[in-house]
């Protein structure tokens, strides 16, 4: 009696758990999934627990809410059948081939803009010389002149510059900057001296004959003296006080043989040769630099380059004793042992570059010109005769150095730069460039297997990790939207 009327007691306290409620679940789990007929059947097992009392109202309708919850997101189990989550595996899979993509085409557009033409990274063209105050060499405390032992520095009246380029050629100042630049940094005299071509020697001599050189004028004048700088894949040689319309023909032997990437020796003296005829002088250039070893090649710089010995049969008129801040002392011993003048050169090719080295020429004056600057025939008979010394100054002490600003236009370049891609999947060697339009070693081409094979370790890793992140998250997630889901449902 007693059970039977605790029976009825709770069914009448529990009117919540009546068959409209079942109805209800029954109807909702239809239009979540009307065709699942096991989803159906287990509604209806809850629903009969939940009318009869087994198991008590709270764990009937936790599982019903569960059961509501895979139905609604269709991860029905079935008996017999392997759980696959099937729109999971595609969706990493999508995820993968997108990736893939991706990559493929940023690499391709990344190879493909290497070799676009870009603009600089630096504006040297914004670079003022005209800033600066003229040096006064004589006042650098670290400055030596090599050999003082005929007079000192008073014997000495012309501070020259051997070699310089412009953007004529492969320098990054104009014509006029480098005379600009002569001028700050103590020189009264400037060789501009481009690769195959005299059109940057034309155009800085227009320019210092119209800015410093004026009649009556009080300020310092400043000499150009043109040349070119032969340039092949064995030598290098600086052919200086040309005259401005000269040109390479083959046509008679006292002119230049057109420049090839590899001259015989007979073309090399035939090039020196023509040089004196037409009032030159032929100097050779940076041996330590020619005859470095160019990575990453066993061979020098400039293969084939002819000796000393050689050169001096050929009738050299000197050599480049200090190059930038290279003191090239073997060539410099020779040259005292051959009476050859003693000569420097900066090289100048970059806006930031300052000369180390200044070439002193002492050029006879006679009293009536006592106040005329020497001119470029002095200069030249000078230099033939070994009136010449240098002075050397390796640090940089009592020199301003002037930094050209970036270049704002190369912003949108410099990610292309960093993401060098082509440099990590691959390597091209050509070597030195002749500027005859060939390069100097043998091309060599090689694909980096190792960095590739890393590169595409890493992007799957990184995708894997990517996909357990991915799948935590959301997990939980999901378990977030099922504790939303299931607390609003009212059974």
């Amino acid at each position: 009696m007693a059970n039977g009327d605790a029976a009825r007691d709770y069914g009448r306290e529990t009117p919540l758990y009546s068959s409209r409620p079942q109805e209800d679940s029954r109807a909702t789990l239809r239009e979540d999934d009307g065709d699942d007929e096991e989803s159906i059947a287990g509604s209806s097992t809850i629903s009969r627990r939940l009318r009869w009392g087994i198991g008590g109202p709270s764990a009937a309708r936790r599982q019903l809410q569960r059961l509501n919850f895979r139905n609604r997101f269709g991860n029905v189990a079935r008996p017999g059948v392997r759980q696959v989550d099937v729109f999971s595996v595609t969706g990493s899979l999508l995820r993968a081939l997108q990736l893939a993509l991706i990559l493929t085409t940023v690499i391709t557009i990344l190879i493909v803009l290497k070799y676009a033409d870009k603009p600089r990274r630096d504006l040297a063209a914004a670079v003022d010389y005209k800033t600066l105050p003229k040096l006064d060499v004589s006042k650098l405390k670290n400055a030596v002149l090599w050999d003082d032992a005929a007079g000192g520095r008073e014997r000495y009246n012309v501070l020259l510059e051997m070699h310089t380029h412009t953007t004529h050629s492969d320098g990054e100042l104009t014509p006029e900057q480098v005379v600009d630049w002569a001028v700050a940094y103590g020189f009264n005299a400037v060789v501009v001296s481009d690769h195959q071509t005299l059109s940057g020697a034309r155009a800085a001599k227009e320019y210092a004959d119209r800015t410093y050189n004026l009649p009556n004028s009080t300020g310092p004048g400043i000499l150009v003296i043109p040349a070119l700088e032969y340039t092949t894949c064995r030598i290098h040689l600086s052919l200086i006080g040309l005259p401005l319309n000269s040109t390479f023909t083959a046509s008679s032997p006292h002119l230049f043989p057109p420049p090839t990437a590899w001259p015989t020796n007979a073309q090399l003296k035939q090039v020196i040769t023509a040089t004196h005829l037409l009032g030159g002088l032929a100097i050779a250039n940076h041996l330590p630099w020619s005859l470095a070893t160019q990575p990453p090649y066993q061979l020098p710089t400039l293969p084939n380059h002819p000796t000393r010995d050689q050169l001096l049969a050929w009738g050299i008129d000197g050599f480049e004793s200090l190059h930038g801040t290279t003191l090239d002392l073997p060539t410099l011993r020779f040259s005292q042992k051959h009476d050859l003048p003693l000569l420097s050169a900066t090289d100048l090719h970059s806006a930031s570059e300052i000369p180390h080295g200044w070439t002193v020429v002492s050029v006879p004056v006679s009293p009536s010109s006592s106040s005329a600057p020497p001119n470029q025939e002095q200069i030249l008979e000078a230099i033939k005769n070994g009136e010449t010394t240098f002075l050397y100054d390796p640090t940089d002490e009592g020199r301003t150095v002037l930094y050209p600003p970036e270049n704002p236009k190369y912003d949108k370049w410099a990610i292309v730069q960093a993401l060098d891609v082509a440099s990590l999947f691959y390597k091209e060697d050509k070597g030195m460039y002749s500027f005859t339009g060939e390069f100097c070693h043998p091309r060599r081409f090689r694909f980096r297997a190792g960095r590739i094979g890393w590169f595409l370790g890493w992007m799957v890793g990184g995708w894997l990790v990517y996909e357990v992140v991915r799948g935590l998250v959301m997990w939980c997630l999901s378990s977030w939207i099922m504790e939303k889901r299931t607390g609003r449902i009212r059974l």
